[in-house]
């Protein structure tokens, strides 16, 4: 699920959510032919984790200049986690028993005027819908075993 909010303080945040009911062969968040940023559309800047919302912090650039914020973490079966490694270590140990839903959540938004507008706008967004959005993709994903992404 891909989708483009408009209107928040003004802004558009653009939300995306992949999910699966069981990771298998092919069908997994973390592999190498994933990447956040794509590949070849933006180029990483900075990265860190932003400790007051538990999210993965991506500043990066386009093609045509224009900077971006992008807030991402996973959901693996209903705990979350903003480092990639760490999920995946906690999928592996929860696997042991019965495999979890695993999901990847990002927020996206654009340095308009500058990268700590968008920063101040993805807080508010999280703040205010940030849980219900996440807890909307986990549904999907636990509820759909046939499906594929959410």
């Amino acid at each position: 699920m891909s989708r483009r909010l408009s209107g928040w303080c003004g802004r558009k945040v653009e939300v995306l959510a992949v999910g699966y009911p069981r990771q298998e062969q092919g069908r997994e968040l973390v592999n190498e032919d994933n990447a956040l940023l794509g590949h070849g559309g933006l180029k990483l800047l900075t990265s860190e984790v932003v400790g007051d919302y538990g999210y993965w912090e991506v500043v990066a650039v386009d093609n045509d200049g224009h900077g971006w914020v992008i807030w991402s973490m996973y959901d693996i079966g209903g705990r979350t986690f903003a480092i990639t490694i760490i999920s995946q270590l906690w999928y592996g140990l929860r696997a042991l028993t019965a495999p979890p839903y695993s999901v990847l959540f990002a927020l996206k938004v654009a340095c308009v005027p500058s990268c700590a507008e968008g920063r101040s706008t993805l807080g508010d967004f999280v703040h205010k819908m940030g849980s219900e959005l996440v807890a909307t993709a986990a549904r999907a994903s636990r509820t759909d075993a046939t499906a594929g992404p959410v």
